[in-house]
């Protein structure tokens, strides 16, 4: 595996000392900035020589979140990963009392796994064994014990935290939507592939949580993250199903009924119902999974043109 960098806040220097002892006794090297760096010395140079050295980045992340220093070398840490695709593991060590969502988007498309408040030499030799792993593979495997392969189901994000290896794709896919570099704001994204090859475990598990996280808002500016997500599937009755998840996705306002009479009706419906049920400050998804569906499975061409017809209007509402 070679040499971790261990990189945390200040307020977590004590958990970090303990965290080096422990996974020293079972075998990881492990570089700490309080044993390496000298009076005297020039510090930054001091980070960035061993950030180029050593094999693997271990990150903590407690409550007082990834101060200045430290998003400096986490800066390092992802250009260096994504230059070597992947090569170079992270590993996000959340403290007690920190959840996923806490985290930033840049570290929410890695695998975050919680370091107990008490850890024990079980919990050191597990830890330096995943290191040791995924420095043999260019890739982290789970900490959990949970079975992380949900056989033939897609990754969801209840079972983001195992989804990982589409990281650059996740960033590529998250790259075109909302405001890309040409100033343009897009709101459609289409994602085409065989079957079988993760197109649903993508968005799923890589986009929805990173976006829920504030990735799109990140590049804008904006702090907003409260997402409002509606998952469908066509089948056989677009408008019924789009209406289902329509109404998950926001409870309230009309009801079912009115919805769906209103969506098999009015081309506009669509747009009407996001103009009035999305609240001021919160964003909306529509994740439409196997729209092949639309065309091989709908066999009423007025309901498939309907549904176009739905899109379209949402998607030219400025």
């Amino acid at each position: 595996m070679g040499t971790i960098f261990l990189s945390y806040a200040g307020a977590d220097r004590q958990t970090a000392t303990r965290l080096k002892a422990g996974l020293g006794a079972a075998g990881a090297d492990v570089w700490q900035d309080v044993d390496e760096i000298r009076l005297g010395d020039r510090w930054i140079d001091t980070l960035q020589d061993a950030l180029t050295r050593c094999s693997a980045y271990a990150i903590l992340i407690g409550h007082g979140g990834i101060q200045r220093w430290v998003k400096l070398e986490l800066s390092i840490a992802l250009k260096r990963h994504f230059d070597t695709n992947g090569a170079f593991p992270i590993f996000p060590l959340r403290l007690p009392g920190v959840t996923p969502e806490d985290l930033p988007p840049f570290l929410s498309i890695f695998q975050a796994e919680m370091l107990p408040a008490e850890p024990s030499d079980h919990d050191y030799r597990r830890l330096a064994a995943c290191f040791a792993a995924a420095g043999e593979q260019g890739a982290v495997i789970p900490l959990s014990p949970v079975c992380p392969y949900p056989g033939l189901e897609s990754y969801t994000e209840a079972t983001a935290e195992f989804f990982f290896g589409r990281q650059s794709e996740t960033l590529e896919a998250l790259a075109r939507l909302g405001s890309t570099r040409d100033g343009t704001y897009r709101r459609w994204l289409q994602i085409e592939g065989p079957s079988g090859v993760g197109k649903s475990s993508l968005v799923q598990a890589g986009m929805i949580p990173a976006m829920r996280r504030g990735w799109i808002e990140s590049r804008g500016g904006a702090e907003a993250r409260n997402w409002a997500v509606a998952l469908m599937r066509p089948g056989h009755e677009p408008l019924l199903n789009l209406a289902q998840s329509l109404s998950q996705a926001l409870p309230g306002g009309s009801g079912f009924t009115a919805l769906r009479r209103d969506l098999q009706s009015a081309p506009e419906a669509l747009r009407d119902w996001c103009r009035e049920r999305v609240p001021a400050g919160q964003r909306f998804l529509l994740v439409v999974d196997q729209l092949e569906e639309v065309f091989t499975l709908t066999e009423a061409k007025a309901g498939r043109e309907q549904f176009d017809a739905l899109l379209a209007a949402a998607l030219g509402d400025r």
